[in-house]
């Protein structure tokens, strides 16, 4: 999206102001990375996000809201102008700018701010002090493997996007959003109890997904479903998440 200061007025009404913002850095959700990755980012990390997280505000963000309160501030005279400054109309559009809805500052606000990423460094740090180090069984190694198999044919750089301590977190956090759309994960995990009514048989169940385990309940509640999420590969060789072990018990 464009982001000169000086756009005309139809060029500010044509601006799309609702195209996500993204970081190349993993860090930019860093809520979703678990503390074993947290722990392993470098104070040079750190450095090199807070860089990305500045330029990517002065350069993106910030002319992209100056144009928008530019846009928002024409459309309001507009209707004022159209239907009376008290008219329903007028007060509906002031509601919409001023009630939470703006996609653009939604998207910047959900990024992690360098300095919540700090901490949340320091303190996963600090936690594995308290964790001694236990050796990697054959299957560790092998989640590894695929892992930083997929990064590479996603086009991230070893050494400088991941390393093998992080690379299962950030291949898992990459795979989730596809999970929602793969029909033969969504039929694996459509499970019922025995005891479950058929209205329940016939409804989906409520699931709620991260990088680490899948959560789901039939929507009686007769039984809650927790699977854990492995790194696979298909039939066609492409590398995807799997269902791993789960625990099942009633409602």
């Amino acid at each position: 999206m464009p982001n000169q200061s000086n756009k005309s007025t139809e060029e500010l009404i044509n601006t799309n102001f609702t195209h996500a913002i993204t970081l190349q850095s993993p860090l930019q959700n860093h809520k979703t990375l678990d503390d074993a990755y947290l722990s392993q980012v470098t104070d040079e990390e750190l450095d090199a996000y807070e860089v990305e997280y500045s330029q990517k505000r002065q350069s993106y963000y910030n002319p992209s809201m100056s144009n928008l309160n530019k846009c928002e501030d024409l459309i309001r005279k507009a209707v004022r102008n159209i239907f009376g400054s008290t008219s329903k109309e007028s007060k509906y559009i002031k509601r919409a700018f001023e009630g939470g809805g703006v996609i653009l500052r939604n998207n910047w606000n959900s990024i992690s701010e360098p300095r919540h990423v700090r901490k949340a460094v320091e303190d996963a740090r600090e936690l594995a002090k308290t964790h001694s180090a236990v050796s990697l069984d054959e299957k560790d190694v092998t989640q590894i493997d695929l892992a930083i198999k997929y990064l590479i044919q996603k086009g991230y750089t070893y050494g400088v996007d991941f390393t093998s301590n992080n690379a299962v977190n950030i291949a898992k956090s990459s795979l989730v959003s596809e999970t929602t759309t793969d029909q033969k994960m969504q039929n694996a995990m459509r499970l019922h109890h025995s005891d479950c009514s058929d209205t329940c048989r016939d409804s989906e169940y409520e699931m709620r997904i991260n990088e680490s385990r899948i959560d789901r309940e039939c929507s009686c509640g007769e039984i809650d479903v927790r699977h854990t999420i492995e790194l696979g590969v298909n039939d066609s060789d492409e590398i995807q998440l799997t269902l791993g072990e789960y625990n099942k018990y009633n409602g």
